[in-house]
């Protein structure tokens, strides 16, 4: 918890270091940290994951806008995270329970989006796409993964500040997979 405090921290104290220009690029990059939240789902070789605790994820993005004039933006984005943290979780195998040790999972993802944002210096976001994810889980008598490709979409806001922006979203990575975050996000070039 304390490195996402950190994180979050220093995504804040980015945005507060940029200064403005006078005609956005269209290109942009990104940090953001957020908390994946998970539910019961299967995994490889008859593991079942149940009671799943929130497992910390950081990750880059990077982005091209087209403007469409009053309307806002439509654009590309595409997404990178990883677990920095790993959650606990009951695990059974086949219907028999794993013993509790330090049964652990995490997830990382790659996902394309198409991205519609509206004008102004507080805006709301939405995207859809294609995402892969792996995720994995391990113990003392635990090793399992599962890895899928599938379509994933997220509602989001975000604050101009300068030329770079924070924002706050809420993406559905699969069925049973949700990701909260905080990033920041800053124009490349010009």
């Amino acid at each position: 918890m304390k490195t996402a405090i950190a994180a979050i921290i220093a995504l804040l104290s980015l945005g507060l270091l940029t200064t403005t220009q006078a005609e956005e690029s269209p290109l942009y990059g990104g940090l953001k940290v957020g908390a994946m939240l998970a539910d019961k789902m299967s995994l490889d070789d008859g593991v079942r994951m149940s009671s799943p605790d929130a497992v910390a994820n950081a990750g880059i993005i990077g982005g091209y806008q087209f403007k469409t004039g009053k309307l806002g933006f439509l654009g590309a984005e595409g997404e990178l995270t990883t677990s920095f943290g790993r959650g606990r979780a009951d695990f059974s195998r086949n219907g028999a329970k794993i013993p509790q040790g330090d049964n652990v999972w995490s997830v990382t993802t790659a996902a394309l989006y198409g991205v519609y944002q509206t004008p102004g210096k507080f805006y709301a976001k939405a995207k859809a796409g294609i995402l892969y994810d792996r995720i994995s889980a391990s113990g003392n008598t635990l090793s399992a993964s599962a890895t899928d490709w599938h379509g994933s979409y997220g509602l989001g806001g975000g604050w101009k500040i300068g030329e770079g922006a924070l924002e706050l979203e809420y993406t559905v990575i699969e069925k049973n997979i949700d990701f909260v975050s905080l990033g920041y996000r800053f124009q490349i070039g010009n």
